[in-house]
């Protein structure tokens, strides 16, 4: 069954109750008993005239709709409740027809229709608009849904995205206050449109248990408040805007109480995202970024990366939980991210995707409803200022505007906003897609080793017009999106043309949530996992042997998971030994040696997947192995968004990225969503020393599903990962500098940054010291308190 059908058939079951004896509340004495044999004719008149109106077949289905509203008027005495039904449908048609007077005046009369049935409590009638605002939020919450899963397999037909939703003017998602709506606008009488919307649907409200109807009120608040916005309305358009917002958040709390599936979360952020893209595009034109820079600050934080941050709080809780019912739902949780992430990567057949994907949302559903999660929809800036010290915050956010012209989305575009103790500042960067050409063609300059052309341009596109106080702080705190977290930005040019390595620190941030006071540990520690923190975990020089088992048809030199066909022959692909490792451990386990931290080193054979899995809270956790990326970051300078995998990707990071480790002495694959199921909470630092640990799928608004989150699902305070494939001597000579300055009692992210220095002054180029990446909370690392 289509979607469309799907609806008319809600619809209809709500309209099928009109066959029944009407009622009134209170009868009253001398009224006109309605005539309900009319309705058998007026059902299928409407069935047929709205398949046309879906069909686009707008003459054809104006002309039965029409009929159909002749049969009322024939006898308008004990028939006109019927207008309620008829009317709207036949306004869209007029709307459609471009006869926008006619639309109008039909419209109010099925709004004064309404009014009467109303006031009048004419029982089934009186029913009928609830009914009818619950069958368009379950419609939309399945479009939502649909979208969501098709989007994450990359199915073959034309798949829009969730943003793209609230744009909808098809008759699937018709309803007549909208319709109203656009009459209004189309027939270009704005300030009845403002009045319409305040006195009419900005009243409407919905029981806070009735996610259906929420649903439909956030999409009607936003898509008028884009019709006000466009006829220049633009106190009534923020009045939408914060409106829709408001119902969102509604929604976020209804799902928190009955529990969230991930698609439904996702959901959500995205539309979410929608709404603010909106009014940070009413703000920029009206030239008041600045002025409501804290609002909207507030909004963009809230909006960015909250289906990551959902996701993470509600897996930390999960794998912390003792109750016996929540262990069975991990572990069934497991297997299913275990069957989803083998599955081929481009599918035809979706029916066993739809099958676990739909298993795995009944489970997480669950989850949400017995833990919880709530509180992630704000953050307190005061706080965050507070918590920055000297440092600044320099953040970016994708969004996509609405068009000022048409009801759909125009090019997405870049913000900036920076926080420091005394203020905020937001500024547009421009349209993504010359910035993000821009990216790529500096990071494909880098990694040839050939000249940094544009690199000036790209720094002065980024960092121009920053506050005073932010080019003064000692330290930035990036916190990126897109295509930026591909960035190495302390290798950009400062004015004078040299590194901004050699002037100040940049680190990175998922979220700048990372940046607030640190709950509890021990609240999210692991089932199992002893008190504190445990020895220095060191992988190195991994026992590769004859190399890993690949499918014989694999075309690319490390096949992920989901390539080989059930039998398939296998073939061994050679893989590097990595002896320099060695050395690098050895250097490592001096640099703990020299704060009392005890370290096991893992070498060889005893480098395997098992042995870091049995790894509990390591306070650090080093890495020197080979890592894998099943896609090419540089494939292209201005690559297209792809969305078959990005939302599984965020859902179950690392279905294209992991590390090559040992089993049996030979090579072996541990995929990130491994990784995120390590128990490094208490886990002080994690550096994977290996390329492309810190690259991945982008997801704009939602961050980078790559190694680097992995560990920071897995519970780690900080990691250092790397951006491209850094060559080895190199490496090691930065490790090397690295591990003696944390001897030394400083902070990891310093000194990185100062090891970054040591080689800049050797005159090395940035291949060698850029690509490697801290994130994370910045803080020298403590030895574990021993027992007395």
């Amino acid at each position: 069954m289509t979607q469309h059908a799907a609806r008319r058939r809600k619809v209809l079951a709500a309209l099928a109750c009109l066959a029944a004896p009407w009622g009134r509340a209170a009868p009253q004495p001398g009224a006109i008993a309605p005539d309900t044999s009319v309705f058998p004719q007026l059902d299928a008149k409407m069935r047929a005239g709205n398949r046309l109106l879906l069909e686009k077949k707008f003459l054809a289905g104006h002309t039965l709709l029409a009929e159909a509203l002749a049969i009322v008027e024939a006898d308008p005495a004990r028939r006109w409740p019927f207008r309620a039904m008829v009317l709207p449908h036949l306004g869209f048609a007029e709307l459609a027809l471009g006869n926008t007077r006619q639309a109008v005046e039909l419209l109010f009369q099925a709004i004064q229709t309404q009014d009467r049935i109303t006031a009048e409590q004419l029982q089934p009638f009186a029913r009928l608009p609830a009914a009818m605002e619950t069958a368009m939020g379950k419609q939309l919450l399945k479009i939502e849904y649909g979208r969501q899963l098709l989007s994450a397999i990359g199915a073959p037909q034309a798949v829009r995205t969730v943003g793209e939703i609230p744009f909808d003017t098809t008759h699937a998602t018709a309803e007549m206050w909208f319709t109203t709506a656009r009459a209004l606008h189309a027939d270009g009488d704005f300030a009845r449109l403002a009045r319409f919307y305040r006195e009419r649907i900005a009243t409407l409200q919905a029981a806070a248990d009735d996610l259906p109807a929420m649903l439909a009120q956030e999409y009607r608040h936003f898509k008028v408040g884009l019709l006000l916005w466009q006829a220049g309305q633009e106190a009534a358009a923020g009045e939408a805007y914060a409106a829709a917002l408001r119902t969102n958040g509604q929604r976020f709390s209804c799902l928190e109480r009955t529990g969230a599936t991930m698609e439904g979360l996702w959901s959500g952020v995205a539309m979410r995202r929608t709404i603010v893209s909106a009014q940070l595009e009413q703000a920029r034109r009206a030239g008041g970024l600045q002025r409501h820079a804290g609002a909207l600050l507030q909004s963009v934080l809230a909006a960015k990366g909250g289906g990551a941050r959902y996701q993470e709080a509600l897996m930390h809780k999960l794998n912390a939980s003792l109750d016996a019912p929540l262990i069975a739902c991990r572990q069934q949780l497991r297997q299913l991210e275990d069957q989803i992430a083998a599955l081929p990567q481009t599918l035809t057949d979706v029916t066993v995707f739809m099958q676990l994907s739909a298993m795995h949302g009944m489970l997480v559903s669950q989850a949400s409803a017995a833990l919880r999660i709530a509180g992630l929809d704000s953050i307190d800036l005061a706080l965050l200022q507070d918590s920055l010290g000297k440092h600044a915050l320099i953040g970016f956010f994708v969004y996509a505007p609405p068009s000022a012209t048409a009801l759909e989305p125009a090019p997405p575009r870049y913000l900036r906003y920076c926080v420091h103790a005394t203020g905020i500042a937001l500024h547009d960067l421009g349209p993504q897609a010359a910035l993000e050409q821009a990216v790529h063609r500096y990071r494909a300059a880098l990694t040839r080793k050939t000249d940094a052309a544009g690199a000036a341009t790209l720094a002065q596109l980024l960092l121009r017009d920053l506050p005073t106080a932010v080019l003064a702080a000692p330290e930035w705190i990036i916190d990126a999106d897109a295509a930026l977290h591909l960035l190495p930005f302390d290798a950009l040019p400062d004015a004078g043309g040299q590194p901004l390595a050699l002037t100040r620190n940049c680190r990175h941030v998922s979220s700048p949530v990372q940046l607030l006071p640190r709950q509890d540990q021990a609240a999210n520690a692991r089932p199992g996992q002893g008190q504190g923190p445990g020895p220095a975990a060191i992988f190195a020089d991994p026992a590769y042997g004859a190399g890993l088992a690949q499918p014989a048809s694999a075309t690319m030199r490390f096949a992920m998971p989901g390539h080989a066909s059930a039998g398939e022959r296998q073939r061994l692909v050679a893989v590097a030994p990595l002896p320099d490792t060695a050395g690098e451990a050895q250097a490592v386990l001096a640099s703990l040696r020299q704060l009392g931290i005890a370290s096991v080193l893992h070498q060889g054979i005893y480098a395997s997947i098992g042995a870091m899995q049995a790894s509990e809270a390591p306070i650090v956790l080093h890495v020197a192995a080979h890592a894998i990326l099943g896609q090419d970051i540089d494939a292209a300078t201005a690559p297209t968004p792809r969305q078959e995998q990005e939302w599984m990707d965020m859902l179950l990071p690392g279905r294209r990225a992991g590390l090559l480790l040992s089993r049996g002495g030979q090579a072996d694959l541990m995929l990130a969503k491994d990784i995120a199921r390590l128990r490094l909470h208490g886990t002080q630092l994690v550096v994977l020393s290996a390329c492309n640990t810190g690259n991945g799928t982008v997801l704009p608004g939602e961050g980078l599903a790559s190694l680097r989150r992995a560990v920071e699902m897995a519970g780690a305070r900080s990691s250092i990962t790397s951006l491209w494939s850094v060559p080895s001597e190199a490496s090691a000579e930065l490790m090397r500098h690295l591990y003696g300055h944390i001897g030394a009692g400083m902070a990891p992210g310093a000194a990185l940054h100062r090891a970054k220095q040591a080689l800049i002054r050797q005159g090395r180029p940035p291949l060698d010291w850029a690509g490697f990446v801290f994130a994370g909370t910045d803080a020298a690392l403590v030895a574990p308190q021993r027992a007395a």
